[in-house]
């Protein structure tokens, strides 16, 4: 019954065709504007083209088509094993040698220092807690100093009650296989969570090997406390790594991103066919280049603030990155949705220009200048078809965004 609802899509194509006859009909007033309108009118093609394909999908005549699949390892990265890759890290400039580094000195350290304390019998805690905690970035080792502290103290008092108050050896050890299938289900996925399931788990474990448990709580705090400190203080103090530091990079690769995005739009628009994989390799990279900004800008507001950077600045700059990616997103999908042929002049011309603009900031951020592919010559204005006008409208649109991007870029003073 679904299968033959979906038989009216062409019908639905021909009523989608007179609705925009009749919106570029209406009277362009100076007051009003009909980019609404045909904005709605372009996400309704993109639902009738949606439900063509699950029509396709569910015909008996195209199922042999569906065969052929994209090559799915394109899409995950691979890290090849170099040697070169290991000497090229070993570099004060390598954020994973400077890593390395803080690591070893806080083990070191560590160990030294429980040496001449000489507390408890369990002193590895210190260097576990040291090794868990430490993280290339400051505020994930902030974080993760917090989450150990209150997990610890937490767990600790919850193990201390059930030894105190559940008598029964058998209910004690059913508690302690509770939380021992906690500590390994959150391993992964909540590190306080686990913490929390940790402590009672080897308090409980501990005293039934003879231990007294009270004392054993103590150390347990005291090396979990003695632990942070030292990884925290190596964070801070020993080569540090700041994400404003870092954001030149993350900025670099989110504008090449966007070229070649837009260098596929380019394409589409010259009337060359543009395969899916490329076009959804080009998508992946953007996605992954947008998330690791955004992440790397989250990171850096919980940095001391006197080591943040252009924050006032930044903030409209991702905005318009998601911006510019829904409408570069929105007009690629129409375009390859269609058959390939030759657009107007002035609609590549257009695009040509927000890429140029995108080169000139990415250029930026480069000692010398990136050559561009698509510059090309000007094109001659002229008056697209009426049913590129609604194209025309968003290549602006992108174009301007770009501008304001390219200005934002400027007042971050990388």
């Amino acid at each position: 019954g679904h299968v033959a609802d979906l038989r009216g899509v062409g019908r639905l194509e021909a009523q989608l065709t007179a609705l925009k006859a009749e919106i570029d009909a209406l009277p362009k007033l100076p007051s009003e504007s009909h980019l609404v309108l045909r904005k709605i009118l372009v996400n309704l093609r993109r639902l009738a083209g949606r439900l063509g394909e699950l029509e396709q999908f569910f015909d008996a005549e195209t199922i042999p088509e569906r065969k052929s699949r994209l090559d799915h390892g394109l899409f995950v990265s691979h890290q090849p094993i170099d040697p070169k890759i290991f000497w090229s890290n070993l570099t004060l400039g390598s954020v994973v040698f400077r890593h390395s580094l803080r690591v070893a000195f806080a083990c070191v350290f560590g160990y030294l220092l429980t040496r001449l304390i000489n507390y408890g019998e369990h002193s590895y805690w210190v260097l576990l807690t040291i090794a868990f905690i430490l993280k290339p970035a400051f505020s994930l080792t902030r974080e993760r100093n917090v989450q150990r502290i209150i997990g610890t103290l937490g767990g600790g008092l919850f193990g201390v009650a059930v030894l105190y108050l559940v008598p029964g050896k058998e209910v004690q050890f059913g508690i302690m296989v509770l939380c021992m299938l906690g500590t390994y289900s959150f391993l992964r996925i909540n590190y306080l969570a686990m913490v929390c399931f940790t402590t009672p788990f080897m308090l409980i474990l501990f005293s039934f090997l003879g231990m007294p448990f009270l004392e054993l709580a103590q150390e347990r705090v005291f090396d979990t406390v003695l632990g942070c400190a030292i990884a925290f203080g190596t964070s801070v103090l020993l080569l540090p790594s700041w994400e404003a530091d870092q954001l030149a990079g993350h900025l670099k690769g989110l504008l090449r991103a966007n070229g070649s995005y837009l260098d596929l739009i380019i394409s589409a628009l010259e009337g060359r066919k543009v395969s899916q994989l490329s076009y959804k390799l080009a998508r992946k990279e953007l996605y992954v280049q947008t998330a690791n900004f955004s992440a790397s800008f989250q990171r850096m507001l919980n940095e001391p603030r006197n080591l943040q950077r252009s924050k006032k600045h930044l903030h409209p700059f991702i905005v318009l990155q998601h911006i510019l990616f829904s409408n570069m997103a929105t007009l690629a999908t129409d375009l390859l949705r269609r058959e390939p042929r030759v657009h107007a002049p002035v609609l590549v011309h257009s695009a040509q220009k927000a890429l140029r603009t995108l080169q000139s900031s990415l250029s930026r951020l480069h000692a010398e200048k990136e050559e561009g592919s698509k510059e090309g010559a000007p094109a001659a204005e002229q008056a697209p078809a009426a049913e590129d006008s609604l194209m025309k409208e968003q290549l602006d649109y992108i174009n301007q965004v770009c501008v304001d991007m390219d200005k934002a870029l400027r007042n971050l003073g990388l």
